[in-house]
């Protein structure tokens, strides 16, 4: 995390590789590296202790974290319907729900990640062309943080 608070990029890279290189399971790398990460810089933030930009450029290097952990594993995608995610609103946080989606198709599902400000008429068009057999959305941060 301090590598995270100083923008070390090279630390926090080099301690994300020697994590995946000894085999640590993304499950574990997603709860308690990322998502700890996450929560303390959240809490900073709802603390007036961290401003914005760092806030967003802390958000950043996680979401290129997993995208090195989603690398180090073989993809399949399902034959079936696929799982539509997406953030409704404009709600601006997404990488919680794009967690959960990179596991969902580490086990195998066929997901179609959306992000989010997705207009009303295409999530409907996004539900009706590729018929999923579940839609996760993700609530608003406020919600999930008392």
């Amino acid at each position: 995390f301090k590598g995270l608070l100083e923008g070390d990029k090279k630390t926090v890279k080099s301690i994300m590789l020697a994590l995946l290189q000894s085999g640590v399971p993304s499950e574990t790398i997603y709860r308690d590296f990322l998502e700890a990460g996450l929560k303390k810089t959240g809490s900073l933030w709802e603390l007036g202790e961290m401003s914005i930009w760092k806030e967003h450029f802390i958000s950043e290097m996680t979401l290129d974290n997993m995208a090195m952990v989603k690398n180090r594993e073989f993809f399949h995608r399902g034959d079936g319907r696929p799982v539509l995610t997406l953030v409704p609103g404009a709600e601006a946080h997404t990488i919680g729900l794009r967690m959960i989606s990179d596991r969902l198709e580490a086990n195998g599902h066929n997901v179609i990640f959306l992000g989010n400000n997705i207009p009303y008429d295409n999530v409907l068009s996004a539900i009706k062309g590729k018929k999923p057999y579940a839609v996760l959305l993700l609530d608003e941060i406020e919600k999930a943080h008392p």
